[in-house]
Formats: structure tokens, sequence, C-alpha cells
């Protein structure tokens, strides 16, 4: 049985945990500022981590593929929001300042495993060798890349067991994120 999205996988934003994801990232730095590109980043691993090992992305956001990498489309923005009085805003080019932390109550324990991982594995790195990390492993980065577009990309490119593809094109519509 196929879901009504055409048998495409496709997930639910959920805007909260992704907003609480990204100030958990924040305060892992042991800072209330980070570095924006780093978080997308560790979004991403995050999210690829959790849909191969869980079967579904921690925040739900779909990726799209830019000259940097891949990105989490909807969290990028929200990471642009200059706004002081949002949970987490702009600070300058590459700085989000987090108001607040994290409310952990919105992240499962796997979620929090996911982004754990993705902090341990690209805080340590420079922002080129995060580019040339996220580009080399990833091919949909390649197959979707268009010069000054930013093509969104397939959840089932980014998901390793062919199995998990054909469950989830039958039931991601329905899962909760």
């Amino acid at each position: 049985m196929n879901n009504s999205t055409g048998n495409m996988i496709k997930f639910k934003f959920n805007k909260q945990k992704s907003i609480e994801a990204v100030l958990y990232l924040i305060s892992k730095s042991g800072k209330n500022s980070y570095d924006l590109y780093k978080i997308v980043k560790m979004i991403f691993e995050a999210d690829k981590y959790h849909l191969n090992y869980y079967m579904r992305p921690v925040t739900g956001d779909h990726f799209v593929s830019m000259a940097k990498g891949i990105v989490p489309s909807k969290i990028y923005d929200l990471c642009k929001v200059e706004d002081p009085k949002a949970p987490f805003f702009k600070k300058s080019a590459r700085i989000i300042m987090a108001n607040r932390i994290a409310n952990c109550e919105y992240l499962s324990e796997s979620d929090i495993e996911a982004l754990d991982l993705a902090f341990e594995k690209l805080n340590p790195m420079t922002f080129g060798q995060i580019c040339e990390r996220n580009h080399a492993e990833n091919p949909a980065w390649g197959k979707n890349y268009l010069e000054g577009s930013s093509k969104k990309i397939a959840f089932d490119q980014l998901i390793d067991d062919p199995e998990i593809i054909d469950e989830l094109k039958d039931i991601s519509s329905r899962i909760i994120i």
C-alpha cells in the first residue's frame, strides 16, 4: 500500500523540536553562541543518522543541495532570523546566539543520541573539512547540486538500506516527528 504522497518518503517538519535541537547543539558547545554552518551540518548528520537507524529523522525538515553541501532548509531559514527575541538568532554572518537553554522534553533519547554523535563528529572540524566531508560522504549532494540553486533532496537518497526505503514509502507520512 502506497501513501498519498505519490510513493515518496515525506515527513512533517516539527518546528518546536527543531528549535530545541538547535538550542541543544549550541549548549553542547559550552557557550551561548555557535557557528551557524556547523549547526546546520550537525542537524543534517543527526537527521541522516536517525533516519537510517530509527526510520525517522529528528526534525522532519527536508534537505537541499547547496554550494557548501546539504542543508536542512527550514532550519537554515530559522537560523538566519535576526530577531533577538527569538529562541536563537543570527548574531553575525556565521554566529547564532541562544536566548535560552533547550527544552529536552521535546527530544527523545534517540534524538539526543543522534545530536550528540553529530556534535562529536563535526565540532572539532573546520569549515573546509566539514564541507569536504559532506560532499564526499553524501552522493545525494552531487546528484542534486545545481550552481546557484537549492534543489530539494529526496529522503530515499539519504537512506542506506533499500528495505527501509520501501517501508518508509508506505508509512512515512503517518510518522509523528
